[in-house]
């Protein structure tokens, strides 16, 4: 489902050993949206700008935000090496941002 998602709106996960809900291909493909909403915010394209804020809220609502904070607790649990540590953090800020932002 989350491959056909990406897939409608551009992201093509065809090559071998892409896993399409690997944390890291979400990641990206929210990265794409947020890039295409400023691009089309920076040259006043309106209905576009709108558009894409839709479908990143519905992605990030439907494949993101019903589990990452249970996944982000699990890593923090593990013990992880600091830099997994930190990764782990700057990407609970990331999801904090995004889930008032999104609203």
């Amino acid at each position: 489902e989350v491959k056909r998602f990406m897939a409608h709106y551009g992201l093509n996960l065809n090559k071998k050993g892409i896993i399409p809900d690997h944390i890291s291909v979400l990641f990206e493909f929210m990265e794409r949206l947020i890039q295409k909403a400023i691009s089309c915010f920076s040259e006043n394209e309106r209905e576009d700008y709108e558009k894409t804020l839709e479908i990143q809220q519905q992605f990030f609502n439907n494949y993101i935000e019903p589990w990452i904070d249970k996944f982000l607790e699990q890593v923090k649990k593990g013990n992880p090496l600091p830099f997994y540590a930190s990764v782990a953090e700057y990407t609970k800020q990331f999801i904090t941002q995004e889930k008032i932002l999104l609203k």
